[in-house]
């Protein structure tokens, strides 16, 4: 396992929450009563970010619309609300922190080439769409033609 050093103890007060990048992505770190949590920033209900939100214990509260997060697994513990409507919202993924000295280690997610193989693949399956109705567009269009001007 990678990890990358994202913070020093000194930067994350007891009950406090910052934003660091693990990997090019946003990464809510958590310090709830001297342990360190790591999950995704963006709430998975409307992006919002959840550094700007509430902490209780270790839940995080999203700014927006109420969504909860629990910091230590990432697992979604409140739907979201606009107004008396409850929205359901996914898990947050959540990273593996560790302590070393005083430095705070944020394991570094290796999924990148899956979710840009699974990316590829949806292009794969959209052009080979996209050439099946062409191929049936042209030869419908071909075969319907009419010469303009018919033989003498």
């Amino acid at each position: 396992m990678e990890y990358v050093r994202v913070a020093d103890k000194s930067e994350l007060p007891t009950n406090k929450m910052i934003i660091v990048v693990v990997g090019g992505k946003e990464v809510l770190l958590a310090n709830v009563e001297g342990s360190y949590y790591a999950i995704a920033n963006t709430c998975t209900h409307a992006g919002g970010s959840l550094a700007k939100g509430s902490i209780d214990g270790s839940i995080v509260t999203c700014p927006r619309h109420g969504a909860r997060f629990n910091l230590m697994t990432g697992k979604a513990v409140r739907e979201a609300k606009i107004g008396f409507i409850k929205i359901k919202v996914k898990d947050e993924a959540s990273y593996t922190v560790k302590v070393e000295g005083t430095d705070i280690l944020v394991e570094y997610p290796k999924k990148k080439m899956m979710v840009r193989s699974a990316y590829i693949d949806q292009i794969d399956l959209c052009t080979r769409i996209v050439f099946k109705l062409y191929v049936r567009v042209g030869i419908n269009t071909a075969q319907n033609r009419s010469p303009s001007h018919p033989a003498q």
